[in-house]
């Protein structure tokens, strides 16, 4: 027995045509166009019999009749999994679509690894989703509280305080934060939580 993940690179799985006969489902058949056309360089629609018979593939083009048919048949299945619709069009028949159309508005969830990777990943689909009308929730998987260093968390506390007294503002308030954030980070222990206080000073 071995891992799936760390057996990907191995050709039984990455490439599993080339150790002997597949069974063609749909999702294998797409991962090997795709893979070959990133293999050549080559867009999908360029792929030639020739391509596919060279690279251990020549079950595919008896399979389908020609190179044509089948990177058609493909370029358009990967095509239609593009959509301005993420939560699906209301009132559109489109047999195609990656998403229903009903019900219209939809409640999503969106799982992050960590603060900021659903904007950085999904940014366009978050914002599109969110202008289309969909209730959208993002379930971060963790705090993201090491992601800071504490000597990062006292340079924006002592801008925050210099940039009061710059503009006459009352600064006695953020002084005492950067006070006791000093105080707590000067004997924290490796490992060890931030303070309920100071948690939010990282958001």
């Amino acid at each position: 027995m071995i891992d799936e993940q760390a057996a990907s690179e191995l050709t039984r799985n990455k490439e599993p045509w080339l150790t002997g006969d597949c069974e063609w489902t749909p999702l294998l058949t797409r991962k090997a166009v795709t893979s070959l056309a990133l293999k050549l360089n080559k867009p999908i629609l360029m792929l030639t019999d020739k391509d596919y018979n060279n690279n251990g593939l020549n079950d595919l083009i008896v399979q389908y009749g020609s190179a044509y048919e089948l990177n058609i048949k493909e370029f358009n299945a990967i095509r239609d999994t593009i959509t301005g619709w993420p939560g699906g069009k209301p009132g559109a028949e489109l047999p195609n679509h990656p998403e229903r159309s009903t019900p219209e508005r939809k409640r999503a969830l969106i799982f992050s690894p960590h603060p900021d990777d659903d904007i950085i990943s999904m940014g366009g689909t978050f914002i599109r989703l969110h202008e289309q009308g969909h209730d959208v929730h993002v379930a971060y998987q963790t705090s993201g509280n090491i992601a800071v260093t504490d000597e990062f968390v006292l340079r924006f506390i002592d801008f925050a305080v210099g940039f009061e007294g710059m503009f006459d503002i009352d600064r006695s308030k953020s002084s005492q934060i950067l006070e006791n954030a000093k105080a707590f980070i000067g004997s924290k222990k490796p490992s060890q939580k931030d303070t309920p206080r100071s948690a939010p000073l990282r958001g």
